[in-house]
């Protein structure tokens, strides 16, 4: 049975089979079909970020590959802007689950916001640049735009969202 809260959207495809003669390229024929797919379930809220290719294009180590995941744990979701608050409690658990100190936390918190993933806010509160990494719904998801040079390792982004100090 399905969860009658979860939310579903209808989808269709419309395909177009177009008959071409070949000697000519002239077009002979066109059939467009229309298949009505129905309700399927909307995207679920998830986080997605690529790890290793935004530490890579920042200048940042895979190393910290974990404590950022762990990070991202603790971020609200997208909407106007996404926080993190990075208490004490936030850096034992993420000591925990990474199996590191609280001072390589912090360093590679200071790490963060150099680069731009993290913007401080106040003391212990930071902004998720989330033209990088996203939590949330698609509406807001979609919204994640981020340009990746593989040459030079830049990452330019549509908004100043997110501003280095």
């Amino acid at each position: 049975m399905a969860d009658e809260n979860k939310k579903r959207i209808y989808r269709s495809i419309e395909t177009t089979n177009m008959i071409t003669d070949m000697q000519t390229g002239e077009i002979i024929a066109e059939q467009t079909e229309h298949i009505e797919a129905g309700y399927v379930d909307a995207e679920p809220q998830y986080i997605k970020i690529y790890l290793d290719c935004i530490l890579r294009f920042k200048g940042l180590g895979s190393s910290l590959n974990p404590i950022l995941l762990a990070l991202c744990r603790h971020m609200s979701f997208a909407d106007k802007e996404q926080i993190v608050f990075v208490n004490k409690y936030v850096k034992d658990l993420i000591c925990a689950e990474c199996g590191l100190k609280t001072k390589r936390i912090e360093q590679a918190i200071k790490q963060f916001v150099e680069v731009g993933l993290l913007k401080r806010k106040a003391r212990g509160v930071y902004l998720v640049n989330p033209y990088i990494i996203s939590r949330g719904k698609w509406e807001d998801i979609k919204k994640l735009r981020a340009t990746f040079d593989f040459l030079t390792g830049d990452i330019e982004v549509d908004s100043n969202v997110i501003d280095k100090e």
